[in-house]
């Protein structure tokens, strides 16, 4: 619990793509480095389901939006 209840987030996400393998196991040769970039708007309550590829990863960076 590290996001204020109540207030709202945009989620930036840079994760492997579907289809990524990470070992090269994929039928296209760039597989292994094939990753998306997105954004959600997120809050504390928010869950986020991600695919990971073998010796793959993720990173989220997360920004308050600030009411008007």
């Amino acid at each position: 619990d590290f996001l204020e209840k109540g207030a709202k987030y945009t989620a930036t996400i840079y994760a492997d793509a579907p289809g990524a393998d990470g070992l090269g196991d994929v039928k296209e040769q760039d597989s292994m480095q094939t990753y998306s970039i997105s954004t959600k708007k997120v809050s504390a309550k928010t869950k986020l389901k991600m695919h990971l590829a073998r010796s793959g990863g993720f990173a989220i960076r997360i920004q308050k939006v600030e009411g008007k």
